[in-house]
């Protein structure tokens, strides 16, 4: 019964004509809210409210993060990928290319390497700004839903926009500027910190992996 005790959806259905209404009861009480502002700890130990938190996770919260997870491993992988290729194999390339142009045009050869190069960083960029449309999205609707003066009293919500605008400003400055500007380093530098920083917020979810991060 605990969770008719917060807020739900109710669905009745009319018996002469069949027709399914749902409406939201409750809105103004948030159970589990509640419980996570209060001090009294050993409530926590309740098989009711245990049972009360599985059911709401399994529910409601289980599917969303976990989709939230799998797309910032993605967005992580392709970082990856992208730090190695703009600064780790591109001098490399531009190295090989300078060897074996040596019977070519001066400078032929390194031409082509940077301009395929150039092209490589733009598609990298332009991925890492589709990726961070999920949590730009999920953070709007978050805070719009809960109120905007809510959202800002969080001091996480705030690491959260500086993640999501900070990526936001690191791919355009790639786009445009280029990574290798001492500003753009910066930036990429920040975004990557709060990328792990993101990470391990996600591994929370896990039951094994969230005492843990938790103390960590």
């Amino acid at each position: 019964m605990l969770p008719y005790i917060g807020m739900y959806l109710h669905k009745s259905t009319d018996p002469y004509t069949k027709e399914e209404t749902r409406e939201m009861a409750n809105e103004d009480v948030n159970l589990l809210g509640l419980c996570s502002e209060s001090d009294e700890l050993e409530m926590f130990g309740s098989e009711s409210l245990q049972d009360c938190i599985e059911f709401k996770w399994a529910q409601y919260g289980q599917n969303w993060h976990f989709m939230g997870f799998f797309l910032h491993l993605v967005y992580i992988i392709i970082l990856i990928m992208y730090t190695d290729f703009v600064y780790i194999k591109k001098a490399e390339n531009v190295e090989i290319a300078g060897t074996d142009g040596a019977d070519a045009l001066p400078g032929t050869a390194e031409i082509e390497v940077e301009h395929n190069d150039d092209e490589s960083l733009r598609n990298f960029s332009i991925i890492l700004l589709a990726g961070i449309i999920y949590p730009l999205v999920y953070e709007t609707v978050q805070m719009f839903k809960g109120g905007i003066g809510d959202y800002l009293s969080d001091a996480g919500n705030y690491i959260d926009l500086l993640y999501i605008w900070g990526s936001v400003a690191m791919s355009v400055i790639h786009i445009v500027k280029g990574p290798y500007e001492w500003y753009s380093k910066a930036l990429m530098i920040i975004v990557v910190i709060l990328a792990i920083r993101r990470t391990f917020s996600y591994l929370r979810i896990f039951k094994s992996l969230s005492p843990i991060v938790t103390m960590l």
